[in-house]
């Protein structure tokens, strides 16, 4: 029987609120920590790297801070129904788990997105200012300077979706139990699709993950193949697809959840 959630946005309003209200404290000292890390993170890179701080250096530093401090974030977000008392207060409160959930991934997606973004960007400034010459360097803009453009949210959503449905499934050591299965997943993934490829090609394959480039040697020459740019889309549409099933996954596993 399909089952339809229930959402009443003056409830999911009033639970957003006494989730923020209970839990301000703690946002907010993470949010302290992320600072903190961007800050001493910087100035060491400030001071170790001999070249400016260009465009590219800190598109690669915006996005590896991002994800892992949004999956570090996301899998500790339904840390509640690990405790039997917190998990007693949480599932008994006048809320849908449509409600519940939809609390967790506003937290998780758009408001991590927009408080990580603002937060680098303070930062940057600041750290840009220290460096002698540094206020004249352009910072980057996330729109117009990332090359890769909006993949890097797609490969955000990705392992936000896995820590997502990691934290409702494991009771206990979410982040460490979802990244544990998700680098085992990974490996098995990029094993079988070496032997998939060689058997179908007839060639000895590297390993690589599934939909990436495709890498052999023949009469001692390295051959890559790519997937041409015009079917990038292909690529981008399947992992959208998967995330979406991970966020469904994640809801279905949320409503298992009894007293």
């Amino acid at each position: 029987m399909l089952m339809i959630p229930s959402f009443s946005f003056i409830r999911f309003v009033r639970l957003f609120i006494k989730h923020t209200a209970d839990r301000y404290k703690t946002y907010f000292m993470s949010w302290a920590v992320l600072i903190g890390v961007l800050l001493l993170g910087g100035i060491l890179f400030i001071y170790a790297l001999p070249d400016e701080m260009n465009v590219s250096f800190q598109i690669a530093l915006y996005v590896m801070v991002m994800l892992a401090a949004g999956t570090i974030f996301t899998s500790n977000l339904f840390a509640d129904y690990g405790d039997k008392k917190k998990a007693i207060s949480t599932l008994t409160l006048p809320a849908s788990h449509f409600e519940k959930y939809l609390v967790a991934w506003v937290y998780s997606v758009p408001l991590f997105v927009m408080v990580y973004t603002a937060s680098f960007y303070g930062v940057l400034i600041f750290l840009l200012r220290l460096k002698p010459g540094g206020e004249h360097e352009r910072i980057f803009s996330v729109i117009s300077d990332n090359p890769a453009g909006f993949k890097i949210y797609i490969v955000y959503g990705l392992l936000q979706a896995v820590a997502f449905y990691g934290a409702i499934y494991f009771n206990k050591l979410h982040f460490i139990k979802t990244a544990f299965a998700f680098f085992i997943t990974i490996a098995v993934l990029m094993i079988s699709n070496k032997y998939l490829l060689g058997w179908m090609t007839g060639h000895k394959v590297r390993p690589n993950v599934p939909f990436g480039e495709m890498r052999f040697t023949e009469q001692m020459h390295n051959i890559v193949i790519r997937t041409p740019p015009q079917y990038d889309w292909i690529t981008q549409y399947t992992v959208m697809a998967f995330i979406l099933i991970l966020w469904v996954a994640a809801y279905f596993r949320l409503t298992e959840k009894q007293v």
